[in-house]
């Protein structure tokens, strides 16, 4: 029991966090926001928090749903490792913002989540085994989240999610995140190679 007490917290500390960022003071807000210009003055630890922070409460409880959902349907064991890598793909897609991207600001944790989805869905999937219930929440949450970055980089002018959320879709960072989630599995996959053939 001990030792899923730690899993079993990370996850609710992290919705904790996203949540209660809407409830932070603007000026609190706005300190943690990431901010191109702010970076480029030595602020860099917006790159972190940047997605810790969002622009409502309807974005906040959007990403904590995505969360939430990924965390349901994996093993205790992993989700501190899942935490970690959200925390880290939240700051890589910031950084992607600041280095490729335009936006001169940007807040929420939709581009981590993306990134998570892939290894997330590998790793669910495997462990899954013959558990063809399993599978298939994988395969349906998969399909709707990446359908869902599809169509927001499509229809990013008027998607109906920036109504919800009240600000701009950045589909940027979806794709961002995605990219990184499908780095990350080729390079566990070469890696496993690469040591199949030492073995």
């Amino acid at each position: 029991m001990k030792r899923a007490l730690g899993p079993s917290l990370a996850v609710p500390a992290l919705l904790g966090t996203a949540m209660l960022s809407a409830l932070a003071p603007l000026q609190v807000q706005q300190l943690l926001e990431y901010r191109r210009e702010a970076v480029d003055a030595g602020q860099v630890w917006r790159l972190l928090t940047g997605s810790l922070v969002h622009t409502s409460w309807n974005h906040a409880l959007l990403n904590a749903v995505g969360l939430a959902v990924m965390a349901l349907v994996t093993a205790p064991a992993q989700r501190i490792a899942g935490i970690v890598w959200v925390l880290a793909a939240g700051t890589l897609v910031m950084t992607a913002e600041h280095l490729i991207g335009t936006h001169a600001w940007a807040r929420g944790l939709s581009g981590a989540l993306y990134a998570t989805l892939v290894p997330w869905a590998l790793v669910t999937w495997r462990a899954s085994g013959a558990d063809g219930g399993g599978r298939a929440v994988v395969a349906l949450a998969t399909a709707f989240i990446a359908g869902k970055a599809v169509f927001d980089a499509v229809n990013a002018a008027g998607s109906l999610t920036a109504e919800f959320i009240g600000a701009p879709v950045l589909h940027q960072h979806h794709l961002y995140g995605l990219a990184l989630g499908v780095g990350l599995v080729s390079a566990q996959h070469v890696r496993g190679r690469s040591r199949h053939r030492v073995a």
